[in-house]
């Protein structure tokens, strides 16, 4: 089996820099099966049904979180943008 995570980065909730990187440094500390990291996915929010008082996360914050889950962890990836 393998597993990979995502992260919904949703303006105002958990957009930080901050909380990126404590969560880059939880993932680090996890391993698939077969002993490799587990990559990340960095994913851009859309306001849609019951949360479309909040604004689309703006694809420049995606790049920059990513860059800080760089600084940890071999794989991640962005998505949405």
């Amino acid at each position: 089996s393998h597993v990979e995570r995502t992260t919904l980065i949703v303006p105002g909730e958990n957009d930080s820099e901050e909380e990126m990187r404590a969560l880059a440094k939880w993932v680090g500390t996890l391993k698939n099966p077969d002993g490799r990291g587990i990559p990340l996915h960095v994913t851009r929010f859309f306001p849609r049904f019951h949360m479309q008082d909040r604004e689309a996360t703006p694809v420049r914050t995606v790049y920059r979180l990513a860059e800080i889950a760089r600084e940890t962890l071999e794989c991640v990836y962005t998505g949405n943008c």
